[in-house]
């Protein structure tokens, strides 16, 4: 690695690939770590990732 393995995870962490459903922006608000039955997603440039399974993304994470 160029970076000497300073930017990768403490922790492995699988996330599921993309999917290609659309999803409408109240969905997606919906989606933010905060709702019981809601997954965490996030969206760039157009792509939602579902980042359920990475607590950076959670309500108490650094990315919330």
């Amino acid at each position: 690695m160029a970076d000497g393995g300073k930017f990768a995870p403490k922790t492995p962490v699988n996330l599921n690939p993309p999917k290609d459903d659309p999803i409408s922006l109240e969905q997606l608000a919906m989606c933010d770590g905060n709702r019981d039955g809601y997954p965490t997603y996030v969206a760039i440039k157009g792509t939602v990732f579902d980042v359920s399974g990475n607590k950076a993304y959670g309500p108490t994470g650094q990315y919330r």
